[in-house]
This record gives C-alpha cells, structure tokens and sequence, in this order.
C-alpha cells in the first residue's frame, strides 16, 4: 500500500499482540497509547491466530491509570481450554509455538516495510540462526553434529589402530635369507 495507509499500525497491533513490542526499532509500544484517551479506559490488542490446526487467541493490555492508580498490562494467550497469563510467560509461550523471536519475526514480516535489509546484512550466523528456527531443521543441524562427532570419533579410532599396526610390523624382523633357505 501507499505510504500513510496504515500497514505500519497493522504491524506493530500483529506484533505488541504476539511480543508485546512495536514492529520497528524506531518506535517503543508506549506510543500506542493515545494521548488523547481517557484515563480510566485500557488500551488493547487482541489476535486470534491458528497455527498447526490449533486457534489461539492473545489479549494484551497495557498498563495504564485508572482514577489516578496504576492498572497493571492484562496478558494471555488461550488455546484451546488452557490459559497462560503474564507478559513474559505470553512472550515465552509465543516465540516456542511460532519457533522465532520478537526480533526475528520483525525481520522476516517487516519486508514490506524496508527493514528485512537488515536480515539480508545479518551475520551469517545470525541468519542462520533465523532460517532455522523459520524452516524448522533443528534436529537436521542436531543430526549432522552428531554425525560430524561420530566421524571424528571413527576417525581416532581408525588412526590409533594404524598406529598400533605399524608398530608392531615395525617391531617384526624377517629374515629373508632363512626364509628362502627353509
């Protein structure tokens, strides 16, 4: 969409509902909240979302006043019949269903956006860190380590016994004269 149509909102309300934070480094949540709203009424993002056939709904709410005393964020995230509360409990459970951070995921959604660049010069480390959790091959790297020890493992083993056998044919005299002889 043209700039001003609003794709920036609808990505830090789909973002501070999954991580609690805005979509760009360059914002912080705090400005979600209107200046211009009462005091007594809550600011808050909800998202429903499925993933693997489960739907899952996310409330959070910030933290604001209400008659002049602190009202504490309200975060959850239902699926099914359980319930998980708290900003960071939420958080935590989100970034295991999804298999990315808050910083991941705003790599990878925020294409649109300009700020995908910053995946593209992303250390190659750290962009592999972020298509592996994106594509799922954890235990693909866990197997290829393991594979990449066993062979290293096969290999000293291999090596101590061509040792040994070259020491003991080194330690073997022949005699070829007798052996002719015989």
């Amino acid at each position: 969409g043209d700039t001003g149509a609003g794709k920036t909102t609808l990505f830090d309300a789909i973002c501070f509902a999954l991580y609690g934070e805005a979509s760009g480094s360059n914002r912080s949540s705090d400005v979600f909240r209107s200046e211009y709203a009462p005091n007594d009424i809550p600011t808050i993002v909800e998202l429903t979302f499925m993933v693997g056939g489960h739907d899952y709904f996310v409330h959070r709410e910030m933290a604001y006043y209400s008659s002049g005393k602190p009202k504490p964020s309200n975060d959850y995230l239902m699926v099914e019949d359980k319930l998980t509360k708290g900003k960071k409990e939420v958080t935590h459970a989100i970034k295991e269903l999804l298999g990315v951070d808050a910083t991941q995921f705003k790599q990878i959604v925020m294409l649109a956006q300009g700020e995908f660049s910053r995946l593209l010069y992303a250390s190659s480390n750290d962009r592999v860190k972020i298509f592996r959790n994106i594509f799922h091959t954890k235990n693909l790297q866990e197997l290829e380590d393991k594979l990449k020890n066993k062979d290293r493992e096969l290999e000293g083993a291999v090596s101590k016994k061509k040792t040994e056998l070259d020491t003991l044919l080194a330690s073997l005299s022949f005699n070829t004269q007798e052996a002719y002889n015989s």
